[in-house]
């Protein structure tokens, strides 16, 4: 048997929605469990070992990538996703990401899950939150070492949203807490819903926040000076306590890192 027919036939017995092909068929043969005759249950052993494990797997990944997903649907119909989407997009990735990651533009063009597009959405959403976990902790800075600085130092120091925060936005309004519970049926909402995600004490939080908070903290997705970022947010309309009280709020939830102050020129 040339290799271009084993691999061939291998994942063709992989990825069929039954298994038919033998250990035989597929010229494995070595092994004391290794069986010739056809109609054996010993005949499919190595090849069930094989796919079995490779199932296995995908439903993990995708389980692991997408929990809010595999809350809503269940074992059952996500084992049945999975099936379904392996079987159309077989993996030719070696990440976990790459294999799973189109997973959101499946679920809205393949039936039945297209006709709620709301699962479509949240998936998208579900992929990018938990790709929070996988970012590593940095150091945030303190209200105290904020406190610390000389007003002119302070007004210079740059700040940011830490790398373990997603800023992001969902076409449709739904609760984290309450997902099980999610309408499948659901209209796309007039407006869209602003998401703010990040870990504290290895819970992922997410917290939907008003358009002008998001805008506020789209500010500090890259370094800004504690001066611009001031300027900044008076312009969107906050005034002075309110200026304070976001600073203090991300401050307090660990959630900014401070870089040292630009020297003047």
């Amino acid at each position: 048997m040339r290799l271009a027919e084993f691999q061939r036939g291998f994942q063709d017995a992989i990825l069929g929605p039954v298994l038919t092909a033998t250990d035989g068929d597929l010229g494995i043969r070595r092994g004391p469990e290794a069986c010739r005759h056809h109609g054996h249950a010993c005949s499919h052993y190595r090849i069930a070992i094989h796919r079995d494990h490779f199932w296995t797997r995908m439903h993990d990944f995708v389980a692991y990538r997408y929990p809010l997903v595999s809350r809503v649907l269940g074992d059952a119909e996500l084992t049945a996703l999975v099936r379904a989407y392996i079987a159309a997009r077989p993996p030719a990735a070696f990440t976990v990401r790459g294999i799973v990651e189109a997973l959101p533009a499946f679920l809205a063009e393949r039936a039945p899950w297209a006709s709620s597009p709301i699962l479509a959405d949240l998936a998208a959403f579900d992929f990018r939150r938990s790709g929070v976990r996988l970012i590593a902790e940095e150091p945030t800075v303190t209200a105290a070492a904020l406190v610390a600085l000389p007003a002119g130092v302070l007004a210079r120091t740059r700040l940011r949203l830490k790398r373990r925060t997603l800023l992001t936005t969902t076409r449709y309004r739904f609760e984290v807490s309450r997902i099980r519970d999610l309408p499948r049926d659901a209209a796309l909402d007039d407006e869209p819903t602003h998401w703010l995600v990040y870990i504290a004490r290895r819970a992922c939080i997410s917290q939907p926040v008003s358009p002008r908070v998001y805008a506020a903290l789209q500010r500090l997705a890259g370094p800004v000076a504690v001066g611009e970022l001031l300027v900044d947010l008076r312009g969107l309309g906050f005034s002075a306590a309110g200026c304070e009280i976001i600073l203090d709020r991300l401050v307090d939830h660990d959630l900014v890192v401070a870089l040292p102050a630009r020297s003047e020129s």
